[in-house]
């Protein structure tokens, strides 16, 4: 696992919902070092490998299942921990020279977020526990689900340097767990992640406070029926 701290909680300055895209639009991506998607995917099927790329208002994760050992005998071919290795690096490698941003896949996140949005609007559970939370933050998007016109106004270019921005060098943790040789282990960490463009940030992230929640008080809501009925 990769992960960085401060990620829906750090939009601050940016436009609503920028980092939750961003994470969405690389998990609906995949296209990096020269690859298309297609190939990258392929790639990982090979070596069974598993990848998901999310995030919540506190963390961004890039999480892998995979193999240790060797998948095939197949001359030239890798361990599923140094294809991994290989995958990490080119997504933490955010020069241009790594992970490929690509239009359709930004469509496909945002067509996600615009789904969600109307689910949660749409049921009485869900629509409730949004309408609690936005009082308890004081409608603090940060913490909200992402309205379709907020989506709809994100580029290619603000997603790329929000996560240009945040996912550096200095600022991203890696946690491996199972069963690895030590030594093979050091030098594979060395090859793949020593080798990522040393990036920094340019400084600490903007940590906005939310106002506090207002006293006890009685909440009303109502929840548009879909369904016309006499």
């Amino acid at each position: 696992r990769a992960s960085r701290s401060g990620w829906r909680a750090a939009e601050g300055g940016r436009k609503a919902g920028v980092m939750a895209v961003a994470a969405r639009a690389m998990q609906e991506g995949g296209a990096m070092l020269g690859w298309k998607r297609e190939q990258v995917e392929l790639f990982c099927v090979d070596h069974l490998m598993m990848a998901e790329i999310a995030c919540n208002e506190e963390f961004l994760f890039i999480e892998f299942l995979f193999p240790t050992g060797m998948v095939a005998d197949a001359k030239g071919d890798v361990s599923g921990l140094e294809a991994t290795l290989q995958v990490v690096h080119a997504l933490l490698d955010t020069s241009g020279e790594g992970f490929l941003w690509e239009e359709d896949a930004l469509d496909r996140a945002k067509q996600f977020f615009a789904q969600t949005h109307d689910q949660v609007c749409s049921n009485l559970e869900s629509a409730a526990a949004e309408a609690l939370l936005a009082r308890l933050c004081g409608g603090d998007s940060r913490f909200l689900s992402v309205p379709p016109q907020q989506v709809a106004a994100l580029t290619l270019e603000d997603v790329r340097e929000a996560v240009a921005a945040h996912v550096t060098t200095d600022s991203v943790e890696v946690s491996i767990s199972g069963d690895f040789d030590g030594a093979e282990l050091d030098a594979l960490l060395l090859r793949y992640l020593g080798t990522v463009p040393p990036t920094a940030r340019a400084g600490p992230s903007p940590l906005v406070s939310i106002p506090r929640p207002p006293p006890a008080q009685h909440v009303q809501m109502e929840v548009a029926d879909s369904d016309a009925r006499a």
